[in-house]
Parts: C-alpha cells; sequence; structure tokens
C-alpha cells in the first residue's frame, strides 16, 4: 500500500514536470509574439510606414491574443489587453539600463508563470498625418538684396507680400513682376508659396 503510494506520487511529480515544461515553451512563444507584435507596431508608427504595415502589426497582435487565450487555463480571470504602447515600452528599456547605457543583468524566475487570457481589443487605426504647412518665406541675403535692387530698381521690402513673390521668382531663376502683375499672379494663385512659384 505504502508502494502504491509512493508510485502515485512519483506518477503525479512527472506529469507537474511535463505540464511546467509545456507551460515554459508556450510561455516563451507568447513572449516572442510579444517582442514581435512591439516591433511591428513600432514600424508601423513611424512617418514612412504603410497601411500594410498596420494591418501586420494588428494580425500578429491578433494571433497574440489566440495564444494567450488558448495556454491560460479556463478558470483564470480575464484582463483587457490592448495593443502595445512603443513609446512606455522604449521608456521602460530606458530606465532599466545603467548609467553608461548598458543592459543590467535580468534575473529569470525559477518558473514562469502562463499569463492570463486576455480578450482582443479594438486594432489600432492608422495615424492620421498633418497637411504639409507651407514653408515660411527665408530673409534674402545682402547679394539676393543686390540682385533684386538691380532687377527692380526698388529696395526689397519684407512686409510687402508682391516683393516676397518676386524674390521668390528671382531665386528660381525667373524674371519679377511689376506691382500689377504680381497682384494678378497672387489674384490668381492666393495659396502660392515661395515653392510653388
Amino acid at each position: 500500500m505504502l508502494e502504491a503510494a509512493y508510485t502515485q506520487i512519483a506518477h503525479k511529480r512527472i506529469i507537474s514536470e511535463e505540464d511546467t515544461s509545456n507551460q515554459n515553451d508556450a510561455a516563451k512563444k507568447i513572449l516572442d509574439k510579444e517582442a514581435e507584435v512591439t516591433e511591428l507596431y513600432k514600424k508601423a508608427s513611424e512617418p514612412t510606414a504603410t497601411t500594410q504595415d498596420l494591418e501586420a502589426a494588428n494580425k500578429a497582435f491578433g494571433e497574440l491574443v489566440s495564444m494567450k487565450k488558448s495556454s491560460a487555463p479556463a478558470a483564470a480571470p480575464q484582463a483587457p489587453v490592448s495593443a502595445p504602447d512603443v513609446k512606455s515600452a522604449e521608456e521602460k528599456a530606458k530606465s532599466m539600463m545603467d548609467a553608461s547605457g548598458n543592459s543590467p543583468a535580468v534575473s529569470v524566475a525559477s518558473q514562469p508563470v502562463a499569463p492570463a487570457p486576455q480578450p482582443a481589443a479594438a486594432p489600432v487605426q492608422p495615424q492620421q498625418v498633418a497637411p504639409k504647412t507651407p514653408a515660411a518665406f527665408v530673409t534674402p541675403n545682402a547679394n539676393e538684396l543686390a540682385k533684386f535692387r538691380k532687377e527692380t530698381g526698388t529696395n526689397f521690402n519684407p512686409s510687402s507680400r508682391n516683393d516676397k513673390l518676386s524674390m521668390s521668382l528671382l531665386r528660381k531663376g525667373k524674371s519679377t513682376l511689376n506691382t500689377q502683375q504680381a497682384n494678378a499672379y497672387r489674384k490668381a494663385n492666393p495659396n502660392w508659396t515661395p515653392e510653388t512659384v
């Protein structure tokens, strides 16, 4: 009878070790997927990102949520999942570095805890890009002022929109405009900028 009890205990220990090994593998896969999702969202938040980058990040996020749901015990409470915040992840990484900028040694727990399942959050929408603001007029240098005076016969007036228009044309190698021509041009092109002349 004592021998049967020892056999039962040994059998339970073997099953428990197998479960722990499976949990460790699942936890590692989840951690790898979390790192992948963070990188994809970081890439999707760059100014050069495309909608395909965001779609890839959202797809990977959905896979991560599925992995977490399938690996967690059914009775565990569920906490909401949100897309990783790239900025806070970077701040956390910086806060973990020592004064010389190196990552400190990280201690690994003897037995990792399986993450709680988390329901999927709504996919992140692409960032709206603000319209490009027109370039401000750059004050002319001494050579440009002299060239303007020679071309028009008058000094450059920085508060005159017509003079700014003529200076922009002059910078592009075009002829300057008289007052009547400049007024007609500005009326026809009310949103002109020094780059569009």
